[in-house]
């Protein structure tokens, strides 16, 4: 979802419904660089707690 300019109003929408659909999903998601801060800024909202950002050195156990 990554891009280096801005999103169309489309793209935004697909970010947000893609958003909605994984947050109704009760599944907690972890995203990586390729997600990107501008569309992990609008999915986080329409989210929550489901959806956490990874950083280099966060350890994460199963």
């Amino acid at each position: 979802m990554m891009k280096k300019s801005g999103y169309t109003a489309e793209e935004t929408q697909v970010i947000q419904n893609t958003a909605k659909e994984l947050a109704g999903s009760g599944i907690r998601f972890y995203t990586g660089h390729c997600t990107g801060q501008k569309a992990f800024d609008l999915m986080k909202p329409l989210m929550g707690d489901s959806l956490v950002q990874m950083h280099c050195g966060m350890e994460l156990v199963l």
